[in-house]
């Protein structure tokens, strides 16, 4: 438990960052920051409702919000440039952000930074990847976006070290949940209703461990509690590993939706991961995957009608 503490958190309204703001802002002073343009205006009023102080800013561009207090106790940093085929610009503009933020709150009492499973070096599809397991990515699809996440974390590992600042970081797998885009589910869901076909490998299956983001959200206090130097890094992904196939199935089944398969040379791909570290620290998910992505479908088309 986290309270009366000071937590500035960054991404704000994204998928992972807003449920864990909403259930910080119960006991805790927290402010948070994001672009907050016109397509996030719902999840604001949401966030200042609960109590969240919001403060617009663009971590590529603009200096650092002067109201943002000194004292922060605790730092969430999910803010990322995402969507970009430029490796430098990534890079650059991810690395920079962690190391800004870590120099400001370098006094702070825990510095948690999100990063992500895709910078494993891909084993084998039903290889349950360990922290300790070889970085190097390898996804077909988003490049840049890896590349940054293993750039960012050298960033994080150092400063945590240079600074003496307790650090935690998580590498998430498929996450999914009622907020901001929903999530990889939400995605196929939209390809399906398009008519498009999901990507399969040439042959043989991904497979992947789904979390609900409220599951993320709980575990949260003890993410920050687990904080240390050299930082901490832990697995986030659910309890239990389904092909990709099996969910996206399952969607089809609770919408009606007709799914067709592709198999090809361009992918989605995902990973296993052992998540042993983050049960010790947290325990276990309570929400099932099939129960989570039928009530985040609900979340995001109210008007469909579900098989469930």
């Amino acid at each position: 438990m986290i309270s009366g503490k000071k937590i500035l958190i960054t991404g704000v309204t994204g998928l992972i960052a807003r449920p864990i703001a909403l259930a910080m802002a119960m006991d805790n002073e927290v402010w948070g920051l994001s672009l907050f343009g016109e397509s996030e205006a719902v999840a604001q009023a949401e966030l200042e409702t609960a109590g969240v102080r919001c403060i617009a800013w663009n971590m590529a561009t603009d200096p650092f919000p002067a109201d943002v207090p000194a004292d922060i106790t605790h730092v969430l940093h999910t803010a990322m440039l995402r969507e970009t085929e430029s490796y430098d610009a990534a890079v650059e503009v991810n690395g920079i952000a962690c190391a800004r933020l870590m120099e400001r709150f370098c006094d702070a009492e825990a510095f948690f930074f999100i990063s992500s499973t895709a910078i494993y070096k891909h084993l084998d599809p039903q290889h349950h990847h360990k922290e300790t397991d070889p970085l190097g990515g390898g996804l077909i699809f988003i490049p840049a976006y890896q590349v940054s996440k293993i750039a960012a974390e050298a960033v994080v590992r150092s400063l945590a070290q240079l600074y003496d600042l307790p650090t935690v970081i998580i590498r998430p797998g498929i996450c999914y949940g009622p907020g901001s885009w929903g999530g990889v589910p939400v995605l196929f869901l939209n390809k399906m209703l398009k008519g498009e076909p999901i990507e399969l490998p040439p042959e043989g299956n991904t497979y992947c461990m789904p979390i609900h983001v409220d599951d993320i959200a709980r575990f949260a206090p003890a993410m920050f509690e687990s904080a240390s130097v050299p930082a901490t890094i832990i697995n986030m992904a659910g309890d239990e590993a389904v092909k990709d196939t099996d969910y996206i199935d399952y969607i089809s089944e609770i919408t009606g939706i007709s799914v067709e398969y592709l198999r090809g040379e361009y992918y989605r791909d995902n990973y296993l991961t052992d998540n042993s570290r983050r049960e010790n620290i947290a325990g276990k998910c309570e929400i099932h995957w099939k129960q989570g992505i039928a009530d985040t479908i609900r979340a995001h088309f109210p008007d469909m009608a579900l098989k469930v």
